[in-house]
């Protein structure tokens, strides 16, 4: 941090994801919260009290400033799948009624990538109830989950439904005879045009083996399509519960410029992905590794890495400015 200069009032910044930030705080015990925090990120704070304002404004510099450290929780990926190896993953499909099904079609997903596509339309306008279905998941495990993806969508026909159930069984039974609810997500309006699902909140849910869906639906008056990328569920582990093959990411400098140092306690796959769900660059590492980063342009991205030795997976946010 830079020392406050004396006639020289620090303006606010709440905002934390450039690295740096400040509040003024009234007189008193007052509390302030910052946005835009790292997972895993290590945060230093001091405070320089000061008399006056405006151009009169007296910061106390002298002496040894009191000072706090702070670290942010990590975050983990639950559950993901962006479809960019033509498969599921560990999702899966389920076709309830009509011969049409879900697939993986390439090059129209976010960013020209492969995405999964429903379409109830064949000639014309059919019956359909197709699922895509999540594996089972411990949400007992983990806390301040968050569920993203993006959407697109052309024709007219019903919504894209997006459910979760905590009795769902799985094995392939009928999801109909389980109980769902919905989520309140953003959907695309049409023209194909991508469109975020915004940060859902899944912290208030609990079960040890609950299942996320989306639930597609048509009939012989309307059959829409719909097209779904960059799945993820993220959560930070739960205070209490013991994870031996927890992995570890560090990333060094973070803003960067050029070149990034990862340290990890596996070795795996790196994968920098833009916040549009792109990947930018992808490359094997060890525990130690020098990453050029100096062509991506400037901007927030996410690090995911993944395990080789058992397929775990950790992500952290990468500023490049």
């Amino acid at each position: 941090w830079t020392l406050p200069e004396d006639g020289n009032p620090v303006s606010d910044d709440l905002d934390l994801s450039d690295g740096n930030g400040a509040v003024n705080i009234a007189y008193g015990e007052e509390v302030a919260a910052f946005s835009g925090l790292q997972g895993a990120t290590t945060y230093n704070f001091v405070i320089f009290p000061y008399s006056n304002g405006g151009m009169n404004i007296d910061y106390k510099t002298d002496g040894t400033a009191p000072q706090a450290q702070a670290e942010t929780a990590s975050a983990v990926i639950i559950t993901s799948v962006d479809f960019n190896d033509n498969t599921w993953g560990t999702w899966t499909t389920l076709s309830i009624v009509g011969q049409e099904l879900w697939e993986v079609i390439p090059n129209y997903g976010v960013d020209d990538s492969p995405c999964a596509k429903m379409s109830g339309y064949s000639a014309s306008a059919m019956d359909n109830e197709d699922w895509l279905l999540s594996p089972m998941l411990n949400m007992d495990d983990y806390q301040n989950e968050i569920f993203t993806f993006y959407t697109a969508q052309n024709y007219s026909g019903p919504q894209l439904e997006v459910l979760y159930s905590t009795n769902y069984p799985g094995g392939g039974d009928d999801p109909n005879g389980s109980d769902w609810t919905t989520l309140d997500a953003e959907l695309s309006n049409g023209s194909w045009e991508w469109t975020a699902s915004g940060d859902i909140d899944l912290s208030g849910i609990i079960g040890e083996n609950v299942t996320l869906a989306f639930k597609y639906t048509s009939t012989t008056s309307g059959a829409a399509a719909w097209e779904v990328d960059n799945v993820m569920l993220l959560g930070e582990y739960e205070v209490g519960i013991q994870h031996n093959e927890a992995l570890q990411l560090s990333i060094y400098p973070n803003p960067a410029k050029d070149v990034i140092r990862l340290k990890t306690n596996e070795s795996g796959i790196i994968r920098i992905v833009s916040l549009t769900g792109e990947i930018v660059l992808e490359k094997s590492v060890n525990a130690t590794e020098n990453i050029n980063v100096d062509a991506l342009a400037s901007g927030l991205y996410i690090v995911k890495f993944v395990a080789d030795r058992n397929n775990l997976s950790t992500i952290s946010k990468l500023i490049i400015q």
